[in-house]
């Protein structure tokens, strides 16, 4: 019996993540659902280029989505059809073209981050986890060491040498953050169980299988490119991108930007500008805030 579009969304869906621990974000459990009533139970075999092109064009003249909305249901789309051909299925590789968007103003949505953070393997998935939690530089993350970590993990002290600014900063850590954290303190003790020479002597919060400090140039390399190809997310993915990543979605859930400019840890306020987009809904809270002050 062959495997219909449904059966495979639905295997794709509990697939596990490289790292075991990403689950397929709502939004994107959301556009697959959409994705199979459309198609139905058609034959995976069945299905050829024109069907494909026919649903882009039932996203944006039946439903009415938005260019960027409709790039998500794409990129939704293209992973199953992977799946699919890598379960070892007979069929036509169907991809749809998406525009890629590149540019220093690149954000991920939070289920975009969660479905290219599935494909990394552990360390690197944790590293780019903190990477957006904090908002911080890859170079400052890449050297956090756990001497600059209080005891309850909720402050990171970070001297002038450190920042690029020349200012020493003392940044709050969140709870998710600090789960990372957890995690890393975790695998330190393990590194350390399994060599006992380096007992006492792991000081970087990111470090290698042999307890070496991880380098910062392999972060972004082959494996994290295969993983930005395998999540789906057309877009041009860096370490950089998580920190645009982090101001952007605090913006656009309203948190001041001077908030953000301190929590970073930018230089000053027009550095955070370029990077927040606050939505057209937004400004009008904002300016219909005056009408309850003055009528």
């Amino acid at each position: 019996m062959e495997n219909s579009i449904r059966e495979i969304a639905d295997d794709w869906l509990d697939e596990p993540s490289k790292n075991e621990r990403q689950n397929k974000h709502p939004n994107e459990i959301y556009r697959c659902n959409v994705i199979t009533s459309y198609f139905g139970n058609r034959k995976f075999s069945e299905l050829e280029r024109r069907d494909a092109h026919e649903f882009k064009k039932h996203l944006k003249n039946s439903l009415g989505l938005s260019e960027s909305t409709i790039q998500r249901y794409i990129s939704t789309f293209n992973a199953i059809m992977n799946f699919g051909l890598e379960s070892g299925l007979s069929g036509t590789k169907i991809q749809i073209k998406t525009k890629q968007v590149k540019g220093k103003e690149i954000y991920l949505e939070p289920d975009e981050l969660q479905k290219f953070i599935g494909q990394l393997d552990t360390l690197r998935a944790n590293i780019a986890e903190f990477l957006t939690l904090t908002g911080q530089r890859k170079s400052n993350v890449i050297s956090l060491k756990w001497s600059a970590l209080s005891d309850d993990f909720k402050e990171w002290t970070q001297s002038s040498v450190e920042m690029k600014n020349a200012e020493p900063n003392v940044l709050g850590i969140g709870e998710s953050a600090r789960n990372v954290l957890k995690r890393m303190w975790e695998r330190k003790e393990k590194i350390e169980q399994s060599r006992p020479y380096l007992r006492g002597k792991v000081e970087y919060v990111f470090v290698q299988d042999n307890g070496k400090p991880f380098v910062a140039t392999s972060l972004g390399n082959k494996s994290w490119k295969k993983a930005v190809q395998k999540s789906g997310v057309n877009k041009n993915i860096t370490p950089h991108t998580l920190r645009h990543t982090f101001a952007t979605l605090l913006a656009k859930d309203g948190v001041d930007i001077y908030q953000i400019k301190e929590a970073g840890g930018w230089k000053d306020l027009k550095s955070v500008t370029r990077y927040a987009h606050v939505n057209t809904s937004k400004k009008r809270e904002i300016v219909g805030r005056l009408d309850a002050v003055l009528f």
